[in-house]
């Protein structure tokens, strides 16, 4: 028998295979940092329908007053068109109420927050379906 494991539970196990934290800031807060080549480790999984193994990357970002940019590198273990790519981020934040809207590659869009610890979390669109999608600093295995 197959059991699926909640969303919330499947990213928190991406991140510990990734060597990343595992609790996630789920809360908006007002965001006053700012950094070039700032480490992220994602994952995102289908937020509707079925639960699978989630979708992961690392990005490197830039945040600079209102915009983001940056690029992206999908690490995935199953088939996805992002693995091994390495695609541009552009986007813009709030720095008001953490807001932040996100432009992955030409594949994917996201909109969310970012909170006080530096996490970006909402829902992506990736080529049509929705996803949770979470982000946090670090490399892939750096332990954060």
């Amino acid at each position: 028998m197959k059991r699926n494991l909640p969303p919330a539970f499947a990213l928190a196990f991406a991140f510990a295979a990734l060597g990343g934290v595992t609790t996630p800031a789920w809360a908006a807060a007002q965001y006053g940092g700012s950094g070039a080549n700032l480490a992220y480790v994602a994952a995102f999984q289908t937020a509707i329908g079925p639960a699978g193994m989630p979708h992961l990357g690392s990005m490197r970002l830039n945040i600079h007053d209102d915009s983001i940019d940056g690029t992206y590198t999908g690490m995935s273990a199953m088939p996805d068109p992002l693995n091994d790519r390495i695609v541009a981020v552009t986007g813009t934040i709030d720095r008001q109420d953490g807001h932040v809207a996100l432009q992955i590659g030409g594949s994917m869009s996201f909109q969310g927050t970012i909170s006080a610890d530096d996490t970006i979390s909402g829902t992506a669109d990736y080529r049509g379906h929705l996803y949770d999608f979470v982000a946090e600093r670090g490399s892939p295995g750096s332990g954060k």
